[in-house]
């Protein structure tokens, strides 16, 4: 399948699962959904449930959550999506009208580049009482953050798009992920162009 064709069939699916749980509220089972697909027009989007055993148990599953954990999963999903694009011209004025809170500051986007060109697979946070605290990136390599009073808040966008992970092994430690990856190699193609 054409990666647009695969693009916009993922997209498509993954909106009506959400209007029909919106809908359903607390009835949902898959062939609920497979009916209200019937019922609501969608029937090319129903064949290629159906013709893709994977897509259903995938859905299946996802319609077998509870209500507050499914929306919880795809308001997740929809930040991260919205963060993507913002940095993708064409759709960067879509997504930050959308979710002005979608656009990574430079400083958080600094301190991805930096770790991952640093070539380490996680940082912590030295703090000392006499200089500001530093970004250690254990492979000899660190950084000290130019607004320091925004490196949380930074930081904690990061994890939230789901670029970083949090992990406590003697204090925090902050663990890039391969979508932090992907999504700085879409950034540094657009900057070549």
């Amino acid at each position: 399948m054409e990666p647009m064709v695969a693009a916009g069939a993922y997209a498509t699916v993954v909106g009506l699962i959400c209007n029909y749980r919106a809908e359903s509220k607390n009835k949902a089972s898959l062939d609920d959904f497979m009916h209200w697909l019937e019922v609501h027009g969608h029937n090319e989007s129903k064949d290629l449930i159906e013709s893709n055993y994977k897509t259903t148990i995938s859905i299946k599953a996802l319609l077998n959550q509870k209500s507050e954990i499914f929306t919880e999963r795809f308001n997740q999903i929809d930040l991260i999506l919205a963060k993507i694009s913002s940095q993708v011209e064409g759709l960067d004025s879509l997504a930050e009208a959308i979710y002005p809170e979608s656009r990574l500051s430079d400083q958080a986007l600094k301190i991805l580049s930096e770790l991952d060109e640093s070539g380490s697979s996680h940082f912590y946070i030295l703090e000392s009482a006499d200089q500001p605290p530093l970004i250690d990136f254990c492979v000899g390599k660190g950084m000290y953050c130019d607004e320091e009073r925004f490196m949380e808040a930074d930081i904690e966008s990061l994890v939230s798009a789901g670029f970083l992970t949090l992990r406590y092994n003697r204090g925090q430690q902050y663990y890039i992920t391969r979508e932090a990856v992907d999504y700085l190699k879409v950034i540094r193609e657009r900057d070549k162009l």
